[in-house]
């Protein structure tokens, strides 16, 4: 039996995250497809008419988290492009949901990103990339982006290089940061 604001999901699909976009809003991602349509959609808010739609053109793959800030909608996954755009979206972009449009954070980051967590100005991000934008090597699994000031920024310098470092969960829990994954111990300060 299907409601009228119910929606189908492929079988093949996988659903990521769920999250609260507005009032009444709920904001899809991942890899799926929209039935009776059939239409891809890796990101969807469901609009107050109970229907789901893209934000913009979407993005070229998987979304892995999702985290809403304000008006603006933060994405991370295996994607390089979003809505077109394709200039430094590597694996996280912004939707901004006034203009309607998305945009890069610096120059993106050099592999997949798995989390965000937003905390006023600071977009943490972590995932299995060496390198955040083109001129902070060595972030290793975790990176901070300051959109004050549009720079990206280690974390503690990282985690280990060797043997595998990949960051799956942050929380930010007033000055502390909690971090799941798999890696060693930091190679800057203690975290």
């Amino acid at each position: 039996m299907h409601h009228q604001n119910s929606i189908s999901v492929h079988a093949k699909s996988m659903l990521f995250v769920v999250r609260s976009l507005l009032a009444c809003v709920i904001l899809l991602a991942g890899v799926f497809i929209v039935q009776p349509s059939g239409s891809h959609v890796d990101a969807a808010p469901q609009s107050p008419a109970n229907t789901w739609v893209p934000l913009g053109v979407g993005l070229n793959a998987t979304v892995r988290d999702v985290q809403v800030a304000g008006a603006d909608v933060y994405v991370a996954g295996d994607f390089t492009d979003a809505g077109g755009a394709s200039s430094g979206i590597d694996y996280l972009a912004r939707w901004n949901t006034p203009t309607g449009s998305w945009y890069a954070l610096g120059d993106g980051l050099e592999n997949s990103a798995y989390t965000i967590e937003v905390v006023g100005s600071d977009v943490y991000v972590g995932g299995a990339f060496e390198y955040a934008g083109s001129s902070v090597a060595g972030t290793y699994g975790i990176a901070r982006w300051d959109a004050n000031d549009s720079t990206w920024n280690s974390v503690c310098g990282g985690f280990n290089a060797s043997p595998a470092y990949e960051v799956y969960d942050i929380e930010v829990v007033g000055s502390d940061i909690f971090v799941v994954g798999y890696f060693e111990i930091g190679t800057g300060d203690d975290m």
